[in-house]
């Protein structure tokens, strides 16, 4: 009844009948896509090239996204910290205890979270300063 097509078939079918990916109903201004920053690559290349407005505010944007998952990640290792913590003992563990790994994590990323935070209001220092000058001239 059926016939079973293998998949190159498909695929070949598809790129014959112009087949293409179903594209955004609305698309995105050039601007809001320029000032959002996506990966970390994109991130150094803006620390290096930061003159305008738009994009310290990128920067600070992405300084405040990064500490924002530093915080969420201390937040779920305190959680398995406490699970861990709830749980009974183990007895004579070949490797650091759980726990102390567990609370050095949440050091670390405590540490992290805030200084991305403090890039961030570097940033919007910056940012003020800059829209200062702007509206002096």
């Amino acid at each position: 009844m059926f016939v079973r097509i293998p998949l190159s078939g498909t695929l070949l079918l598809a790129s014959i009948g112009g087949y293409t990916r179903a594209q955004p109903a609305v698309p995105q201004p050039e601007a809001a896509s320029r000032n959002r920053i996506h990966k970390t690559r994109e991130y150094k290349a803006l620390c290096k090239r930061a003159k305008t407005a738009d994009d310290f505010k990128a920067l600070s944007a992405w300084c405040a996204d990064q500490s924002a998952v530093c915080r969420r990640k201390v937040a779920q290792l305190e959680a398995e910290l406490n699970v861990y913590n709830a749980s009974s003992p183990r007895p004579g563990l070949k490797y650091p205890p759980r726990e102390q790994t567990l609370r050095d994590l949440i050091a670390h990323y405590r540490i992290l979270s805030g200084k991305w935070q403090e890039s961030a209001e570097n940033y919007q220092a910056r940012l003020a300063k800059l829209e200062s000058a702007n509206t002096n001239r």
